[in-house]
């Protein structure tokens, strides 16, 4: 059974959104991986903040990831499926290796693997 395990709040400005879900929401910093993720407390599915970089997402928007335990086969899995994949090939990320895809309303999900 697949679970989400990471929401992503990906954000044009990182301090801006700080302020906002730590003053003004009364969110903790749980973790912080460099300047640009930030790991709010939250029970449950981790939590994230991340500054906008390069091409993806490309704009503001949320993102769920689906953790998978081997992140090769899921790929070969999707795209047999006929999955509108925006990555050929895994993406390093601080923690493991990720991909994107669109759901078939458009929407992004990542599906990623864990170091």
């Amino acid at each position: 059974m697949n679970n989400i395990c990471v929401l992503s709040v990906y954000v044009e400005d990182l301090a801006a959104a700080r302020r906002f879900y730590v003053d003004t929401m009364g969110f903790e910093i749980k973790n912080e991986y460099g300047d640009c993720i930030l790991q709010l407390h939250n029970d449950g599915v981790a939590f994230l903040l991340e500054q906008l970089e390069g091409d993806y997402p490309g704009q503001p928007c949320v993102i769920p990831a689906i953790k998978v335990t081997d992140l090769v086969a899921e790929i070969s899995r999707l795209k047999q499926a006929g999955v509108d994949m925006l990555h050929e090939e895994p993406q390093d990320f601080p923690a493991g290796r990720f991909v994107a895809c669109r759901d078939g309303t458009g929407n992004l999900f990542e599906v990623l693997q864990f170091n």
